[in-house]
């Protein structure tokens, strides 16, 4: 009996909760030959004490961050960034999120090679919807 590939999909609002909360546990399933992608809801731009840096280039200077420590964790560092205005995700109608699309390959090869998003957020409800 062959084993399948097994895949795990991390889900986080900022570009370091993966490393914080799961650094650990995320190294070993790695070192376990899991395939890891991550996905990062905001897109980090309020993440500095740094007055001098522009929005822009704290959302791309995390963006980096979140590449190399995906990297240095053996996670695919292709992440899928939502873009959400980072400090306000409690207040952005996120909706459900869904898998759009099993990549090629054998059924259940899991997550990833086909380079394009896997994940997107659905619209928003529309008012009055449960």
């Amino acid at each position: 009996m062959t084993s399948r590939p097994k895949t795990v999909l991390v889900i986080v609002a900022h570009a370091d909760d993966m490393e914080f909360m799961a650094g650990g546990t995320i190294a070993r399933m790695a070192d376990m030959a899991y395939t890891i992608r991550e996905v990062i809801a905001t897109n980090n731009e309020r993440g500095t004490l740094e007055p001098a840096w522009s929005l822009r280039f704290t959302a791309d200077a995390r963006g980096e961050e979140a590449r190399r420590g995906a990297q240095a964790l053996g996670v695919d560092p292709d992440i899928e960034f939502f873009g959400y205005e980072d400090g306000r995700l409690s207040e952005t109608p996120l909706g459900p999120v869904r898998a759009v699309r099993e990549p090629p390959g054998p059924p259940g090869g899991g997550l990833g090679g086909d380079g394009g998003g896997l994940l997107r957020p659905l619209p928003p409800l529309p008012p009055g919807a449960p």
